[in-house]
């Protein structure tokens, strides 16, 4: 006879409760179940995931190429590159792998990718995220991390740390990040009362909050039609602060609470607070402006990139050269993301820093166009690096000034001779191509049009001889000889 009758299986406590985590059932202290998909029912909770999952995902995250003068250069023919800049798997772009990512640190404290290799060569092919957090179990077997994750179908798989892209959050073992969701669950579960609350005091009129008084008794029929009228009436938005009329003698007495004399906004505003402090984004970056101003709304900016975005960068950072470079690659290869579009500042101080370096000569000026995203000059005039000419090196006497020297007469008069030579040259090569051009030469306008070219000249350089070199070169016109007296 077959045995009818299953063994019950029980669920341990740790599993018990990453199953309820999962399910959004955890209780806090406020009343509310607390998990994954009720905490992103909280605007606060949901910005601040939102603006440092979106901005890490959009920096771009290439992998470099140490070069032997120090400096370094992307690393294209690398097969890494194009998993963390372009694509990590089949069905993701690298922004999409990054954002879940690190949705998933920031709710769960972890965040696990399967590093998938080819199995001849050992190269990694993929890198693709485990779906629910919750469902990995991590435990240190002698020196090294194992890794078991429970699959929708009851099976487990397991997995070493070779194999598994584990991004931890912060740590009390190090073994395994501080779950958001657990220990914050409290702040996240008044957030959400709070949001629930003013959702409902809305719902059942936003002025009229009370009770009924019937001088006589009514019936359980009579008490419905009465309490169905009323909501009718006077419940919801739309018939909020209407004028109650009152029949057969009934009192209505009021109350409770209003919104105000509860402080339900202020609680409202400070848990914002609360939440942005459990994340570590500044509350103007999830539009609570109430202290930005013009004056250090900038400078807010630099310190979210600076003590916010920056950690998780560094993290992402080291955990990618510990598992996903080889050891022997490490000192040539590296993975850094690009934060310097996050720090621009407004367009005229960028212009002002950039050219700040370019007199140091710091940066040439194809480097200057590449961060405006211009493209380059082209030729050596782009790559050249220049510096102020009163620089000098740091301990060295500044250079003397040289003594005036006395002119030369005879070489001031020498040079007064060989530039008085060339602006004739000049001024005879016009007149000779006017010559050429005019066919039909009337003497007596070419005669003024060349007293028009000479005459500055010789004035400038008090010379005489003007009227003998206009004559000249009227009768050089005249003969149609060679002769080009000046």
């Amino acid at each position: 006879m077959a045995n009818i009758f299953k063994r019950e299986k029980r669920m341990t406590l740790s599993e018990w409760i990453n199953a309820l985590d999962a399910m959004g059932s955890v209780e806090s202290a406020s009343g509310e179940p607390v998990g994954e998909d009720t905490a992103m029912t909280s605007s606060a909770v949901v910005a601040c995931i939102r603006v440092l999952s979106t901005t890490i995902a959009m920096l771009p995250y290439p992998l470099y190429k140490r070069l032997d003068n120090g400096g370094r250069e992307p690393a294209y023919d690398h097969p890494l590159y194009a998993l963390l800049h372009d694509s990590p798997n089949n069905y993701q772009t690298a922004y999409e792998w990054r954002q879940q990512l690190i949705t998933h640190v920031l709710l769960h404290g972890n965040a696990y990718s399967l590093i998938v290799r080819d199995g001849a060569s050992g190269r990694i092919t993929e890198l693709l995220p485990f779906t629910y957090p919750a469902n990995m179990e991590v435990s240190l077997v002698g020196n090294e991390p194992v890794y078991r994750y429970r699959l929708q179908n009851g099976s487990v798989s397991q997995h070493l740390q070779s194999e598994v892209l584990h991004i931890r959050g912060m740590s009390s073992n190090g073994l395994l990040g501080l779950a958001t969701l657990d220990k914050s669950r409290d702040t996240i579960g008044l957030s959400l009362a709070l949001q629930k609350f003013a959702s409902k005091f809305f719902k059942n009129g936003a002025n009229i909050g009370g009770a009924l008084e019937h001088p006589a008794t009514l019936s359980k029929d009579a008490a419905d039609r009465l309490r169905a009228g009323w909501e009718k009436a006077y419940s919801g938005n739309n018939n909020a602060f209407k004028v109650a009329i009152l029949e057969e003698g009934m009192k209505y007495s009021k109350f409770g609470a209003t919104p105000e004399e509860a402080q339900a906004l202020e609680s409202r505003k400070f848990q914002t607070l609360e939440v942005s402090r459990i994340f570590g984004v500044p509350p103007h970056m999830i539009g609570d402006l109430e202290r930005a101003t013009f004056s250090n709304i900038e400078h807010q900016g630099i310190e979210f990139v600076t003590f916010c975005l920056m950690p998780w960068a560094k993290n992402i950072e080291q955990r990618t050269a510990k598992q996903l470079i080889d050891a022997y690659e490490r000192k040539e290869y590296f993975a850094e993301f690009t934060m310097a579009a996050l720090m621009r500042g407004d367009y005229k101080s960028r212009q002002e820093g950039l050219n700040i370096m370019r007199q140091n000569g710091i940066i040439n000026a194809d480097e200057w166009r590449a961060l405006e995203n211009f493209n380059p000059i082209g030729g050596k005039e782009g790559t050249l690096y220049l510096v102020n000419g009163n620089m000098i090196q740091v301990g060295a006497e500044p250079p003397k000034p040289e003594p005036p020297v006395e002119p030369d007469p005879k070489k001031e008069k020498s040079k007064d001779d060989r530039a008085f030579a060339v602006l004739v040259k000049d001024a005879d090569d016009r007149i000779r191509k006017r010559e050429e051009a005019d066919r039909k030469p009337d003497p007596a306008r070419h005669a003024e049009f060349v007293r028009t070219v000479l005459e500055p000249i010789y004035t400038a350089f008090d010379r005489q001889g003007l009227d003998e070199a206009v004559s000249a070169r009227c009768e050089w016109l005249k003969e149609g000889s060679g002769n080009r007296g000046t």
